[in-house]
């Protein structure tokens, strides 16, 4: 079943309940983190965004389980373009079986090849967050194709007792 058909129930535009309208405030933690603090470190992950839209780790390895990470953490401190383009990479990045390579270096060459049950099914993980934040019903039908093929290869690693292996 499209993930459209599971959200009709949503009138255009409509956001959750819980969710924070895409534009407003910035979450902030009184005498811990201001909204500049959060907005500041942000726009310090989107600094080290590559130009694909790939973000790595300090070292520039790539891996989609922090990738996605990164991409919420970009939602959440507001910074929508980043965040998108974040998204757009794990689409494009995306192998034909629904992995990901476990590490890419930077610029994209593929370090280390095998692929992840966590790192495949996260993905579902941030396009969820991502509806949440933004409510955009649109972003998640244009991402279902990847979630499901995400989850289809995690679900390919379920052995006979159950458990999914890495």
């Amino acid at each position: 079943m499209p993930v459209g058909d599971n959200l009709a129930w949503l009138d255009p535009g409509q956001v959750m309940p819980y969710a924070r309208p895409a534009a407003g405030r910035l979450p902030a933690v009184a005498g811990v983190l201001t909204e500049a603090e959060i907005r500041a470190t942000g726009e310090t992950i989107a600094a080290a965004q590559e130009e694909s839209g790939a973000i790595g780790w300090p070292d520039g390895q790539v891996d989609a389980w922090n990738h996605v990470e990164c991409a919420m953490a970009l939602s959440v401190c507001g910074l929508a373009g980043p965040a998108r383009r974040a998204y757009q990479w794990l689409r494009a990045a995306q192998r034909t079986d629904g992995s990901w390579p476990r590490r890419t270096a930077p610029g994209g060459a593929v370090s280390e090849a095998a692929g992840e049950s966590n790192h495949a099914a996260y993905a579902a993980v941030g396009v969820w967050h991502e509806y949440l934040v933004t409510g955009d019903a649109d972003f998640v039908a244009r991402m279902w194709p990847t979630v499901r093929r995400a989850v289809e290869y995690a679900v390919s690693l379920q052995t006979p007792r159950g458990e999914i292996i890495c």
